[in-house]
């Protein structure tokens, strides 16, 4: 037994004395530089692309081999704007050392830092993240012949088992030119089983972004996606500035053939608000709640338009097949009451996606909706919207969202049907086609809460009722807004009216979404009846654009009422009368006047 022990402590310290000598001659052996250059060639031609290292190279051989450079590129495809796809401070790469004895590089491990990642999206649905070769590209796999799919497809990228990135900008350009940049603060994909488990952290501006869960093996999809059948599972949590969302579900994939998704998205609470910064709703909402609300607003963002006109990343949307079911309990959205009970179906259908049965609590009513995106793909995607909701209250719906409001009553109903096309909000509003309304009943609104919505609508309350001054709230007894849309054109015809405990209020004109342009006369006249004086607030005029409003004269008022005024002196005062009282009888009731029947606005 003893003689058994020493010679099994024989050969072990031979076998550490063969290790540490082995590790003495990789150590002289190797060189640095031609070990860059075997990478480098690996890599141009798996990817076609040049890989350079321009700063200094270190040898690592503990606690496994390694490679530490600095001040690595790699070039971008030709039709690229940028000449360079990648460019780091740092990279490591650990690499097996059997293969390498071999003279061939498999790479267990990277770890990047300090990254400008360049991504940009071409024409004919080119992208330069496809670093398959023009050779791979139309080159069929069979199973008959595995060596060259694995050398084409494990090689040195698909066979990193573990991957770290840290400090990393991502700039994204899309088929058009919009262009737009995201921070990675830490991102890792690590080989756990058979499954990667991936980690990320990053932001855009404020906003903080977090993906965190575990998928089928990023090598089995690399190996197998479009060669052989492939089912793809997904356990994710994604949490977006503290709240989260679970993504659930799994991607089949057979070669030559659409993938097939059945996948669920499901939150007891997650918040739209962090998104707000960049949809022109929520700009619009921000200027009417005041400067107490506060939207973030990305550079990237900023229009000309208040429909902004930055493209839509719809392109980037998957070309796919299957379901996606939609249960959020509750949806944060910004300087509003909080949508519950969300539920709802995206069917994928290629180019095709169809938010079908979508629904809503909203305060203490429903909301039902559908929106059908298709060819989103093209230069101009055609988007069909309808819905129809009630039983909530403006009280409601600002009052959670804004406190000190001081809004009360305001039983509120909407419905929409609206088609378009574009690839931007403002190219879908420009060219929209359908029909909105929006009935509001009596309500209470606080005179604090309307002077927090800025110096031109106080201006433009101001012109329609210089009296407002004099009192804490304003009461509407009733408001209705029917939206006729015709090729971005509003028309309205008498179609926006308000009643106030002293004011009847109607708006005529249009609203040209093609150019944002406002041109609206407003029509007050006093409840009171008949009164002894030219109203002034008939020459208010509303003009400019959605994004710079202003005040304007009403010609056609300015006329008539000179006439009145002229007439009034010869006639003591009865032909004022008598304007204002035809006026009060042809606009005497303004809701009435503006309501279409329900039926009509969703019809197709």
């Amino acid at each position: 037994m003893i003689k058994k022990i020493k010679i099994g402590l024989i050969a072990l310290g031979l076998l550490i004395g063969l290790g540490a000598a082995g590790v003495f001659y990789l150590a002289h052996s190797i060189n640095p530089t031609q070990l860059t250059s075997l990478i480098a060639s690996l890599v141009k031609s798996e990817t076609g692309r040049d890989f350079s290292i321009a700063g200094p190279i270190e040898l690592r051989f503990f606690p496994a081999i390694g490679v530490v450079a600095q001040d690595v590129s790699l070039s971008n495809a030709s039709w690229a704007s940028e000449p360079k796809m990648l460019q780091m401070q740092k990279i490591e790469l650990q690499i097996k050392l059997l293969p390498l004895l071999m003279k061939q590089v498999e790479i267990n491990r990277i770890n990047l830092s300090g990254v400008e990642l360049y991504l940009q999206a071409g024409q004919n649905n080119r992208v330069n993240w496809d670093l398959s070769t023009p050779s791979d590209k139309g080159q069929v796999h069979s199973s008959a012949s595995p060596a060259n799919s694995a050398a084409s497809g494990i090689g040195v990228i698909t066979g990193i088992e573990h991957f770290k990135l840290v400090d990393a900008n991502i700039h994204y350009q899309n088929s058009r030119g919009s262009k737009s940049q995201y921070s990675i603060k830490n991102f890792s994909a690590d080989k756990d089983g058979g499954k990667t488990a991936i980690e990320l952290k990053a932001s855009d501006g404020a906003l903080q972004f977090g993906l965190q869960g575990k998928m089928t093996s990023l090598r089995e999809i690399a190996s197998q996606w479009n060669s052989a059948p492939l089912k793809i599972d997904t356990d994710f949590e994604i949490t977006l500035d503290g709240k989260s969302l679970e993504l659930v579900g799994d991607v089949d994939k057979k070669p030559g053939q659409q993938a097939q998704w059945n996948m669920k998205l499901k939150s007891k609470s997650f918040d739209l608000a962090p998104l707000a910064g960049g949809a022109a709703v929520a700009s619009g909402v921000n200027k009417a709640m005041g400067s107490d609300a506060q939207v973030r607003v990305s550079q990237k963002t900023k229009s000309p338009y208040f429909f902004s006109d930055t493209t839509l990343p719809l392109d980037q949307l998957p070309v796919a097949q299957g379901i996606i079911q939609i249960d959020i309990g509750k949806l944060g959205l910004p300087h509003l009451a909080s949508l519950e009970n969300v539920k709802g179906k995206i069917v994928l259908n290629g180019e095709q996606i169809d938010l079908s049965d979508l629904s809503f609590d909203w305060g203490s009513g429903h909301v039902k909706s559908s929106i059908l995106l298709s060819q989103i793909h093209s230069t101009s995607p055609l988007v069909r919207m309808q819905g129809e909701g009630n039983g909530f209250t403006l009280e409601q719906l600002i009052s959670a969202g804004n406190p000190n409001s001081k809004i009360s009553g305001g039983d509120t109903r909407v419905a929409f049907s609206i088609v378009s096309a574009g690839s931007s909000l403002h190219q879908i509003a420009s060219r929209a086609s359908g029909r909105a309304q929006i009935t509001v009943g009596p309500a209470h609104i606080a005179k604090n809460f309307l002077n927090a919505g800025g110096d031109f609508f106080v201006s433009l309350l101001d012109a329609i009722n210089p009296m407002r001054k004099q009192f804490d709230q304003s009461v509407v007894e009733c408001a209705v807004a029917y939206l006729p849309f015709q090729n971005g054109v509003v028309n309205i015809a008498d179609s926006i009216g308000f009643k106030t405990d002293r004011l009847d209020i109607t708006l005529s004109g249009t609203l040209n979404l093609n150019n944002e342009a406002i041109n609206l006369d407003i029509y007050p006249k006093e409840k009171s009846g008949l009164t002894t004086g030219v109203n002034l607030g008939g020459l208010v005029k509303l003009q400019g654009t959605l994004e710079h409003p202003g005040l304007g004269v009403n010609k056609v008022g300015v006329l008539n009422s000179a006439v009145s005024v002229g007439l009034g002196f010869l006639t003591g005062g009865a032909s004022i009368l008598a304007e204002n009282a035809k006026s009060i009888a042809t606009k005497s009731d303004p809701c009435k006047t503006a309501f279409h029947p329900w039926d009509e606005i969703t019809k197709q």
